[in-house]
């Protein structure tokens, strides 16, 4: 009995030799995995801290772009509209021709003054013989009622043949100027209403004058005003600004993902750890 207890004690003890052989050997392998995975912990958390430094510098960046393309596009819109007016205006001034206009308009205020002549000139030719008329009037008349033997007109004898004679040349003189004065009062007539027609030709062609000169002026102050702008400057910040808004996201992804790789870490971590210090607290009993 003494030999089998014995025996039973080696096996006993063997066995747990061997037990204690094994443990050491998975606590060794733990310890290699733990210091691997402390390695990978301080490269990823390392990592971490970069991209955090990496994304506040880009993040102050995009504001910067962000300000600048802003801008930039500002004044893309002020310089188109100030080019979609400028043309425009060159469209309408291309239209008007100013300087044939102009040209027009002269010619039109010399007609004008030369149909303001003629009419004056028409007027007063017209004053003139209805005033003639009237003293031929007022000659007939006079012979009319003359009683004395003088002729009134010329002074000499008035007997009837004489009389009629006079009266007879003065109401052919009338007949004459009547004639002449219809004439005339029909080119007055035709002067007046060509002045009519070329006063209003003249006011459309004076507004159209004045609208072309303000063009011009408020042309030349527009182009003045004009904004500088560089397209292709706009469309390089445009391209740093997307580009760096894409290596944003592309690190924000990193940073997502290392985080949880973190975490994973600090787990395994912690469970080897916990699992070392129960082997170790095993072999101490």
């Amino acid at each position: 009995e003494k030999i089998i207890s014995r025996a039973e004690e080696l096996v006993r003890v063997k066995s747990e030799e061997e037990l204690t052989k094994r443990e050491i050997a998975t606590l060794s392998k733990d310890e290699q995995t733990l210091n691997t995975k402390n390695e990978d912990l301080k490269r990823i958390q390392k990592r971490l801290e970069e991209i955090q430094q990496l994304l506040s510098e880009k993040t102050g960046l995009s504001k910067t772009l962000e300000e600048k393309y802003n801008k930039l596009l500002g004044l893309k819109d002020e310089f188109l509209k100030v080019k979609g007016l400028t043309e425009r205006m060159k469209e309408e001034l291309g239209k008007l021709n100013l300087p044939e206009l102009e040209k027009e308009y002269l010619q039109k205020k010399s007609i004008l003054e030369k149909t303001e002549q003629r009419i004056f000139e028409l007027s007063n030719e017209e004053a003139k013989l209805r005033a003639e008329l009237e003293e031929l009037r007022k000659k007939e008349e006079v012979l009319k009622t003359a009683r004395e033997n003088k002729c009134p007109i010329c002074g000499s004898v008035l007997d009837e043949s004489h009389r009629e004679k006079l009266i007879g040349d003065i109401r052919q003189a009338i007949a004459v100027k009547d004639e002449e004065l219809r004439r005339i009062s029909e080119s007055l007539k035709v002067e007046r209403e060509r002045l009519e027609k070329e006063q209003k030709e003249e006011r459309k062609l004076a507004v159209l004058v004045e609208r072309g000169k303000q063009l011009e002026k408020s042309l030349q102050e527009l182009l003045k005003k004009e904004v500088p702008f560089d397209e292709l400057k706009l469309k390089s910040v445009e391209s740093e600004r997307v580009k760096n808004l894409k290596e944003i996201e592309k690190l924000r992804k990193e940073y997502e993902l290392l985080k949880k790789q973190e975490g994973e870490l600090l787990s395994e971590i912690k469970e080897l750890e916990n699992r070392a210090k129960l082997l170790e607290e095993k072999r101490n009993l």
